[in-house]
Order: structure tokens, then sequence, then C-alpha cells
């Protein structure tokens, strides 16, 4: 062979070798730079569990639903508020052997107490407190012999629960007494005619019930105890209108608080309130406006409630205080869209519903002399509402959701406001509406079987 040929070859094979190794057209990998971290947050900032469940804590994704869906999200932004995604988080508690979390979020109850969870990228840090509880206790109340449903609206301090059964179209209410495992129906004398209905819509501590009784000789305001009843008729607080009235509240001196409105009427009802002391029922002053409806009467006759106001197809509430029944009235310093009180505590704070701006409903907590302190709502949530609160300053209500197809029962606690169906262990029965609270935390209500679709009267127990 010609030795230039040769060479020539081993000069080609060389230069294909060093092409080989040549990896400029292969780079290595360079490791993804993450943008600047300018904030991180948690929304909430507190989470309550019971013993074995669970909650991922979830990062802030592109898709607003995932995000909205999310109970507990993280979200991180840039320096100029741009929310960023992907972020490289990391984890810790602070008390593993209450709450542990694990690489992912996954945070776990483990024992009752309080941990604080670490979530961590770079050197920027969110905490989410989390409290962990013994599970609560859900008891079925059951049903008077003959019904089909129930419902329970008021408990005492003893555990002492009021409600009323009825049949599968809600019908034929007759109202109950609980106590221990055993419900028991309220009977009343047989000289009233015929009873179409009868509710109970509150217990006081010597054990009295309140409610209503619609019969063929008109309607009653009832105090109960023990087989005996007073009636006081407020048929002469209807005339001359052709409408209904109903008890709302009732106090430890066995005081009754409630409201009438004229029937087949659709706006702008004529309607009032009225206080039931001894028998005797007497009227509110409307105050010059539509009507007032009475929601809670303390131990010193403090009442709170909604007074309407408007004209044709203008009707509107507002929360109102009264120092006593004949005392100037007090509108309480809400928004001025409309609100409306639940109740009212023995030191005469009331809780309520205001309408802050057009689609934004918060419950809030009014004393006198102050101005209302607002609730929370859940996550991704528009709207929430507060019915009763306990003298601890833990109320009940409802919230709404994205996602939910209906108002979630929830307890507000300071800031937190916790799903009551996450407070036991899941069974046949939740909660649709819960109704009452008492001082050692016992909440009451109603809810639906998820086997039989009934619905039954439901109390909640704390865990000792």
């Amino acid at each position: 062979m010609n030795p230039s040929r040769r060479v020539l070859r081993f000069a080609l094979g060389a230069l294909l070798a060093l092409a080989a190794c040549d990896d400029s057209s292969h780079p290595e990998p360079v490791a993804a730079v993450e943008a600047v971290l300018g904030s991180l947050s948690v929304e909430p900032v507190a989470a309550t569990l019971v013993v074995g469940s669970t909650v991922p804590i979830t990062q802030q994704t592109p898709d607003p639903a995932a995000n909205a869906r999310a109970r507990i999200l993280v979200v991180s932004r840039d320096p100029a508020g741009t929310p960023l995604f992907g972020r490289r988080l990391r984890f810790t508690s602070s008390a593993p052997g209450v709450a542990e979390v694990s690489d992912s979020g996954v945070v776990r109850a483990v024992a009752p107490g309080t941990a604080r969870i670490t979530i961590a990228s770079g050197t920027f840090t969110a905490e989410l407190r989390v409290t962990v509880e013994r599970p609560y206790t859900l008891t079925y109340l059951g049903t008077l012999p003959g019904a089909e449903q129930s419902r329970a609206t008021s408990i005492n301090e003893l555990g002492q629960v009021v409600g009323y059964t009825a049949g599968a179209s809600g019908n034929v209410q007759r109202a109950f007494f609980w106590e221990s495992g055993r419900m028991t129906a309220l009977t009343f004398p047989d000289t009233l005619g015929m009873v179409y209905s009868a509710d109970a819509v509150a217990v006081n501590e010597a054990g009295q019930v309140a409610g209503t009784l619609y019969t063929s000789t008109g309607y009653y305001v009832y105090l109960w105890r023990s087989g005996a009843s007073t009636l006081a008729r407020i048929s002469a607080l209807i005339s001359p209108y052709q409408g209904s009235g109903v008890a709302r509240a009732l106090n430890d001196r066995g005081e009754i608080v409630g409201s009438w409105r004229a029937d087949f009427c659709t706006r702008n009802c004529p309607g009032g309130g009225f206080v039931v002391r001894g028998g005797q029922a007497v009227g509110l002053s409307n105050y010059g406006k539509l009507r007032i409806e009475p929601a809670g009467i303390n131990n010193a006759g403090q009442i709170a409630g909604t007074l309407y106001t408007g004209g044709a197809g203008t009707e509107s509430g507002q929360a109102f205080f009264l120092e006593s029944e004949r005392a100037p009235l007090t509108l309480l310093p809400t928004s001025q869209v409309a609100s409306g009180a639940g109740g009212i505590d023995e030191q005469g704070r009331v809780v309520g519903t205001d309408l802050v701006l057009s689609g934004t409903v918060r419950p809030f907590f009014w004393s006198p002399g102050g101005a209302p302190t607002y609730l929370g709502v859940l996550r991704s949530g528009s709207a929430s509402r507060a019915t009763r609160a306990n003298a601890q300053g833990v109320a009940i209500g409802s919230s709404d959701c994205f996602g939910c197809t209906a108002l979630v029962p929830v307890l507000f606690r300071g800031a937190e406001v916790v799903r009551v169906n996450d407070l036991f262990v899941a069974g046949d029965w939740s909660f649709d509406a819960v109704t009452d609270i008492n001082d050692r935390g016992q909440v009451v209500g109603y809810g639906k079987n998820r086997t039989t679709g009934a619905t039954g009267a439901l109390l909640l127990t704390p865990a000792p």
C-alpha cells in the first residue's frame, strides 16, 4: 500500500476518534435554576385534626380549581408578587409525637396536643399550627314512634336535647325531649283541640322547653316541663292579619321571645316580635319599621334579633340589640347592607351574620359599645354564617366552599374555621346542619344517614 495512503487513513481515523470524544454537541445537563423567591405563605395558618386523620399540604399550581379544592395550600411568589409553581419544599414538625409530616407534605395526627409544621423553600419558611384532638362521639338520637325523621334544635348544660320528629315529607311535627338515651314526646292539654304540629326550639338549665303549637284553635307559644305546660295564645297579636307565629328563644327565667308574620305574603310582609312571660304574650314595638324578629334573650332580659326595613321590593334586615323590651333599640354597627343576629349570651354579646359586600357574607361577634369582630370562612369560600355561640366564644354555623354542593356545618374557634364532620370518625351519619352548642362544647343538629338516606337528630360530644 502506498505509504501516503496509509498516513491519510490514519489521519482520518484520528479525526473521527477526536470527534467522538468531543461532547460539544451533547452538553452536560444543567441544573434548573429556581426563580428568586419573594414570599412563602400557607392558607389557612391553623388546622384541627382528630387522632388518626390525615391532611395533605398542597403546593399552588397553575390550575385555579385544584388550588381551590386544597384544604391547606402553600403559595410561593417572586419579589414582584407573581405566583411561582413547582418549588422544592421541605416539611418538618416541631412535635412528631403529636403531628408528623411526610416528605411529600402529608400531615398525620398522632396524639392530642399542638404542633408546628414548618414549610421551607430556600431561606423562606411558613408555619401551620396543628391542633390534634381525640375524636368526638357522635350520637344518633332516634325518632318518636311513627316518625321517619328527627331534628335537634337546642341543648342545655346538662346535655338535655329538644327538637322535633316528623313524617317523611316533614309534616305532622311532634316535639321531643331527649335525655340519657331516651326520647320523650311532649304532650299538651286536650282542650287545645287537634294539634296539627308542635316544635321545640329551646331548652334552658331548668329543663324547661319552649316551642310553638299550631292547633285547631289557633297558634300558641308554650313553656313545658315534665308534662306540665303553660300556654300563651298569640292569635291576638297577629290580628287583624291571618298569620303564623313561632317561639325563637328561651332564657333561664322562663321568658320566651318569638315573632309572627302575615301569611300569603312574599315580600314586605307585616309582622312583629313578642315576649312571653308567665303565659302572657306582649308585643314588641316595631320602632316604625316593617317588622322585628327577636332571635335571643338572656337572663338579664336583653334581646337581640333582626329589624326589617324597606319598601316595595327593597326589604332588608339589620341586626339589633335591646337592653330591655321597652328600651330604645340599638342597631348594630355592621355594614349597613344587611345583617341579622342569631343569639345573645349572658354578657350581652351578640352573634350574627353581616353582608359585608355584595356576595361577601361574614359572621361576627358584637358587644355593647364596641365594633363587630368578624369571623372566618373556609378556604375558597366567600360566605359563612353564625347562628349560636357558647360562653367560651365558640360559634356554630355554616360556610360555603369551592366544589361543595351544600353549605358545610362548621365551628368558628377564633380565627379558625373547623368542619364539624371532621371532628369524629366517619360512619353512617354526618351533619347537614348544626343548631346549638353548650358551654361543654356539645353540638346538636341534624344530618343524613349514608345508607338509608334518612334525616336524624344528632349529638356531638367532645372527648373527655
